[in-house]
């Protein structure tokens, strides 16, 4: 089980971020691994990671 240290998890591997406050059925954030995840108190940084220049995320169908 991983353990939230932000609202937002972004996962490492897909580059799917994660609203810990709206999961739904469907979304896979269970299954991710502590080691896999980056945590974001606000949107706008989970979406520019992995930097500003080059960001690479997109929203989970199910969180958002």
């Amino acid at each position: 089980m991983i353990e939230y240290k932000g609202r937002y998890i972004v996962n490492m591997r897909t580059y799917k971020i994660h609203d810990t406050c709206n999961t739904k059925k469907g979304c896979k954030l269970n299954k991710m691994q502590q080691s896999n995840a980056v945590f974001y108190n606000k949107l706008c940084e989970a979406k520019n990671y992995p930097n500003e220049i080059t960001p690479k995320t997109e929203t989970c169908k199910y969180c958002f």
